[in-house]
Order: C-alpha cells, then structure tokens, then sequence
C-alpha cells in the first residue's frame, strides 16, 4: 500500500463528504489524479477545485502537488500481472504453467468486463458502425496494434474503414467527416493527446465517437457519445489487451449479424481483390 492510501484510509471518516468523493477517485482510479489538474478532477466528479486541493492538506501533504507528485510516482511503478511472472519463476513452475495463470487471469479480466457492459450501448455500438458512411479508426502508441487489427478487420467485414495516423492528409481528410460517419477512438493510459484531440475536435462536429479505454473516468469520456471499459483487477495497459481484442470480435461479430448475406459477398470481394498478395 502506496503512502497516499494509508493517509486516506486512515483519515477518511473523518473527510467531509466532497473530501470523500475526491478521495474515492483517487483510490479507484489514481492514474486519472496523476495525470489532470486539480481543476480537472473536480470536474469530473462533480467537486470544486478547492475541494480536491483541500484533500491533499486534509491528509498530511503539504500542497495538492506533492500529493500528486506521490500519486504519479506510484502509478509510473505498477507493472503488468506479466511481467511480475519473472520474478516468481520458480514458485510459478510449481504451482502451475505460466501460460496458464497468463490466461486464466485475462479469463478473469474479459468476465469482469463482460460483466460491466451495458447490452443497450453494444447494440447501439454495433449499429451506429454497420450504418456509418465513413469509420475512422484512431489509435496511438500501446493503442495502435489494436486500433490497426480492429480496422483492417471492419474493412473485411463492411468496407470503408480508415485508420488514421495523423499525418497531413490524414487531417485534411478528417475536415470531409460529418454526423453520418463513425469515430472509433482507442485511449489508454498514458492516454494520447492527439487521441484526445481528433475526438474533441470530430464530436464538435457531430461526428458518433465511440471511446474504448481503461476507466470510465479516463480522458477520452467527456469526448465520446459512447464509452466502453476494460474492468481489470488493476490499472494495465498489457492486460488490457486481451480484453479489448475480445470486446471487438464480440462488437464484429454483432455486425456481421446485422447482414450475413452482405458480409458474405463483402468477403468474397476482398478475397478476389487481394488473393494475389497473399501466400494462399
């Protein structure tokens, strides 16, 4: 337990009740405390910015950015469940294969996920894509493999998916995007600017954004018109992935539903048109 977290658990009854809301935040999600304003956070949750500065007194710091200084240092540290298997080898080989406590923690991950999803968001995910004009996919950093399998996938499935690597003309392009197309937008801690900036900037313009993350509080929220999160046991951009690769062939598979007639002659399209690139 990080010094920040024995501080609230040992002051927290005695928080008033905008104290609490900002220390709840902090303890559930403190990558977002480490990375916005004071101002920010209070908007997030509802509190003035006085309220998550007061905190930081409240609970022995000697200013808000000393706390946040702690905040940051703690969650630069956590490492993915992978990663820690090298240092507990041998008791892992005793016990069980790494393999297999790799996989059965994302199990556990893409339940807990499962769980969490809202049918009525999936559905209307799934429809506002099958329906679009024109998906652009965007994606950066740990995001990319992801926003780049899910896009060259769609393209298989529907067609005219675009994934964006903000380059020149991939800004020119985005000025042609209205309210009949979709953005897709993957943000994860550390969370991208230009993420953040390609969906505030195509929302203002009625474009459907749909954010896919690690917390329903992450960056990308108030920029999105639909949010889905990963639920993880705790903050990780590795473990993150399964369970977003597992979300997107759930989201595929409910647009390949919509018209299997359609996907059928959209496959055979693609396979004729690039049978030649490939080895069989």
């Amino acid at each position: 337990m990080y010094e920040y977290e024995t501080r609230i658990k040992d002051n927290f009854s005695d928080l008033s009740n905008s104290l609490k809301k900002v220390a709840e935040l902090l303890k559930e999600h403190p990558f977002v405390f480490a990375s916005n304003s004071a101002e920010k956070i209070g908007k997030i949750i509802g509190v003035s910015e006085t309220s998550v500065i007061r905190l930081a007194y409240s609970i022995g710091y000697k200013s808000f950015l000393e706390l946040q200084k702690e905040v940051r240092a703690s969650v630069f540290e956590m490492k993915s469940t992978i990663l820690d298997y090298d240092s507990n080898a041998e008791s892992a080989q005793q016990e069980s294969t790494v393999f297999e406590q790799v996989m059965l923690r994302d199990q556990v991950n893409i339940r807990r996920t499962t769980q969490s999803l809202n049918e009525s968001n999936f559905n209307e995910a799934v429809n506002k894509i099958y329906n679009a004009k024109q998906v652009v996919v965007v994606g950066n950093g740990a995001s990319f493999g992801l926003a780049h399998w899910f896009c060259f996938t769609l393209n298989t499935i529907r067609g005219t998916c675009k994934l964006i690597n903000l380059n020149m003309d991939d800004y020119f392009s985005l000025q042609q995007l209205d309210e009949e197309c979709v953005l897709i937008a993957f943000s994860f801690s550390r969370y991208m600017v230009q993420t953040l900036h390609v969906a505030e900037e195509l929302k203002r313009k009625n474009v459907f954004v749909i954010g896919i993350t690690d917390s329903e509080i992450s960056p990308i929220a108030e920029h999105s018109n639909l949010l889905f999160s990963t639920k993880l046991a705790y903050m990780s951009t590795l473990d993150s992935a399964p369970v977003v690769t597992s979300f997107l062939n759930a989201l595929l598979a409910g647009i390949i539903i919509k018209d299997a007639d359609k996907y059928k002659k959209q496959k055979a399209t693609y396979e004729q048109t690039y049978s030649k690139l490939f080895f069989n």
